[in-house]
């Protein structure tokens, strides 16, 4: 047995990243990731049994610069755990505002498809807060398909999984009452201000577009929703807050109705809300 304090001032002392609060914050997230020992587990110096040799390697994997949650294999989404691996995106925060947008949009028992879905968790997120809704969820990816199906088995969630290329197959969806997106939307210029984690370490097929066409699954979104949206069916997707108001111009000439901005917690325009009327 282990004092709680103790292995986690030890693993303060490992973590040889500069800022002192991501150490704590990562350590934190390791041992409840791992062991199940959270914050008041330490607070109160409870005794715990570990697996030093695992807890070793964990720690460097993390001074490689691999995120934790590779490293343990899970992240928390919509108070919801998930498997991630390096197929697919690690969930971020902001994008549970982007469930809970689409949840005050829908009736419960909306027709819904996730385009790009990676590991699922907003098309599982969903499914869970809207039992009588029908999620559909598509990805290019079989690898991130099979994550995504292995969370929906472990969470108890009901979606129907579609491997496709939303750009360029042609889809047989229709009367779908919302679409909802993260898609990539980083552009290839911003890689310089980007954490060396997230290069090295995340799917660049799910995070970049060229420079050149940085729209690209917008446009496809608009151009695919008129076939596949009922009367009054909404697109709602996440979206790169320095192109915010040319994605609200693209759904506007696209004759989308209701196009509508949405800010994020830090106040930047972050999602983006937009109605086909037919």
């Amino acid at each position: 047995m282990t004092k709680s304090k103790e292995l986690f001032n030890h693993l303060l002392s490992k973590i040889t990243l500069s800022d002192r609060g991501e150490a704590e914050a990562i350590a934190y997230y390791l041992l409840e990731a791992r062991f199940g020992i959270i914050r008041t587990d330490i607070w109160n110096d409870t005794a715990v049994e570990v697996d030093l040799e695992l807890i070793e390697r964990d720690l460097h994997r993390i001074n490689e610069h691999e995120p934790v949650q590779y490293v343990t294999g899970v992240a928390w989404f919509c108070g919801h755990r998930f498997q991630v691996n390096a197929n697919v995106l690690i969930p971020r925060p902001e994008t549970e505002q982007l469930v809970e947008e689409v949840k005050q949009r829908l009736a419960p028992n909306a027709k819904i498809l996730d385009v790009g879905t990676g590991s699922g968790c907003i098309a599982i997120s969903l499914a869970l807060a809207l039992p009588h809704a029908q999620v559909f969820a598509l990805d290019v990816s079989a690898n991130a398909l099979k994550v995504a199906q292995q969370n929906a088995s472990q969470l108890q969630a009901t979606v129907e999984w579609v491997q496709a290329d939303f750009l360029n197959d042609e889809l047989a969806f229709k009367d779908f009452d919302c679409i909802v997106s993260n898609p990539p939307y980083i552009r290839e210029l911003e890689k310089s201000s980007m954490e060396t984690n997230v290069l090295r370490f995340e799917p660049h097929l799910a995070l970049f577009v060229s420079d050149t066409n940085p729209l690209i699954f917008y446009q496809a979104l608009a151009e695919k929703g008129k076939t596949i949206l009922k009367r009054e069916g909404k697109i709602c997707a996440e979206i790169n807050a320095q192109l915010s108001a040319e994605v609200k111009l693209l759904f506007e000439k696209e004759e989308y109705q209701s196009v509508e901005l949405i800010k994020d917690m830090e106040g930047k325009n972050r999602f983006v809300s937009a109605m086909w009327l037919g």
